[in-house]
């Protein structure tokens, strides 16, 4: 019984059967800017305030409008193409999720979802916008955190500011 075990690890070791986990690395979190034709994008400005300008156009909720743009991006390794990232976005004050064609999550302090990485390398970038407003807000700074995690690993982390004009 103890060789059999010693023998399983040698040929663990051996042959590394242990799973990789995903490394993400070149982590970015800013203002997204698009190439001339719209087909990519990259962060251009890394920052933890992201000021609403309105200097994009984006479709939220049917409805096409002035926008900014951030997000992340990161490069990964050794990923298991099986495994999603699930984030958790928080905020102290509710906010709500959604995309061109409607709102995707009700208004929440928390919002769960997930992410899907092509191939076991890559690049990754995640555009994000939100909509220009100058609705009387009570306090037109907004903060919000993020983890997205890999299984019950932390793969990483950021927490960021919405900066609103102020009416």
């Amino acid at each position: 019984m103890k060789i059999t075990f010693i023998l399983i690890f040698i040929l663990g070791q051996l042959f590394n059967f242990t799973a990789n986990a995903t490394k993400i690395l070149d982590f970015k979190f800013g203002l997204v800017c698009p190439d001339k034709e719209n087909k990519s994008a990259w962060i251009c400005h890394e920052t933890k305030e992201i000021k609403i300008t309105g200097q994009g156009v984006c479709t939220f909720n049917k409805k096409r409008g002035p926008c900014t743009w951030y997000g992340v991006s990161f490069n990964y390794t050794e990923h298991n193409i099986n495994e999603k990232i699930k984030c958790i976005g928080k905020s102290p004050i509710p906010f709500t999720l959604g995309n061109p064609d409607g709102k995707d999550k009700a208004s929440s302090r928390e919002h769960k979802y997930s992410l899907e990485l092509k191939g076991r390398n890559g690049a990754y970038i995640n555009p994000q916008y939100t909509t220009y407003s100058t609705k009387n807000l009570k306090n037109h700074i907004q903060k919000y955190s993020t983890e997205c995690f890999i299984g019950n690993k932390l793969a990483y982390k950021y927490e960021y500011s919405i900066i609103y004009p102020i009416k």
